[in-house]
């Protein structure tokens, strides 16, 4: 379930990683990697519905592991899909 920052909530699907690895490196010699909860979503979906894809401070709500979340980031990538950053509220 998706719930927007402003307006109502709707139900979305995706696919939830509850610990994805997220590498840095800002330094070639020593990555830095650290984990958190990531929700992969179509864009078009939001588009179709929402009028606007997903934002900071969005939240989803995660059957599988009866969690709601707080939309950190969202990452587009180039083939019409995004990667929601996701914190446990």
């Amino acid at each position: 379930m998706f719930y927007p920052a402003t307006g109502s909530r709707f139900p979305i699907n995706g696919v939830f990683d509850a610990a994805y690895r997220d590498v840095d490196l800002a330094d070639p010699l020593t990555g830095v990697t650290s984990t958190q909860p990531v929700l992969g979503v179509r864009l078009a979906l939001f588009k179709a519905l929402l009028k606007e894809p997903p934002a900071q401070d969005d939240q989803v709500y995660i059957p599988s592991v009866a969690k709601r979340y707080l939309v950190l980031d969202v990452r587009p990538d180039s083939h019409g899909w995004a990667k929601l950053m996701l914190s446990e509220m």
